[in-house]
């Protein structure tokens, strides 16, 4: 399992104390706030993967995926065949006018759209 963190500690706990092995990719702060480096994302997951565990908007830090990082990373999924657990609690709440989209809904109108 990879896992995107800062989240719930319990989400990558528990798979622990069941033996799955966990690597996490952490947010990073910056000027420009937080962020994720998407190409150490991909990195962890590899065809071994069996779930990503993701918050977006995230709790703590209220990052949120854009579209790209969606598309990139639901592609990277599909090719090696790893679930997405998306936690997207916080969907409906943010400050700016820019948000992403839920996980679900974004598969759904990619997988309708490349057919």
């Amino acid at each position: 399992m990879v896992a995107v963190t800062p989240l719930w500690p319990n989400l990558v706990e528990i798979p622990k104390i069941l033996g799955a092995s966990v690597e996490t990719v952490s947010l990073t702060y910056s000027p420009r706030g937080w962020t994720l480096d998407l190409d150490r994302l991909l990195a962890a997951l590899t065809p071994a993967t069996r779930m990503l565990m993701i918050n977006s908007p995230n709790n703590p830090t209220g990052w949120t995926m854009t579209r790209e990082q969606q598309r990139t990373v639901l592609e990277h999924c599909c090719r090696y065949g790893i679930w997405i657990v998306a936690d997207e609690v916080y969907e409906r709440l943010y400050f700016t006018a820019v948000t992403g989209a839920s996980h679900r809904r974004f598969s759904t109108s990619l997988r309708a759209t490349s057919g």
